[in-house]
């Protein structure tokens, strides 16, 4: 049943519901943010991807869209290095319903 469902996908292992890759990335290249659909169990909803320093600092933000006709099990976003000075960088996905965060390092 319905209730069921969403407390196991509130319990499961965050590890696997977000994955960030390359990790280590090297300046300037693109990093793929994948996120399981357990993120955006509502069709219509905005998923919000940030990326910010350890210390809290903003350094990308970027909105995507989930869509009813995309039933598959992963979506991914790009987001793009090139501003970013070398460092650990905090990515996090946030929904409706749940946030799951990964650190990522930027490399020269």
């Amino acid at each position: 049943d319905m209730a069921s469902s969403v407390d196991r996908a509130q319990t499961e292992d965050a590890s696997d519901n977000l994955h960030v890759y390359p990790n280590p990335a090297s300046q300037g290249s693109d990093v793929t943010v994948a996120f399981s659909s357990v993120m955006s169990l509502g069709s219509d909803e905005s998923i919000i991807v940030t990326c910010s320093t350890l210390d809290g600092r903003q350094a990308a933000t970027s909105y995507k869209q989930s869509l009813a006709s995309k039933p598959q099990s992963t979506d991914r976003y790009t987001l793009s290095t090139s501003g970013l000075a070398p460092g650990v960088y905090i990515v996090q996905v946030q929904s409706r319903n749940r946030t799951d965060s990964k650190l990522l390092v930027v490399t020269h």
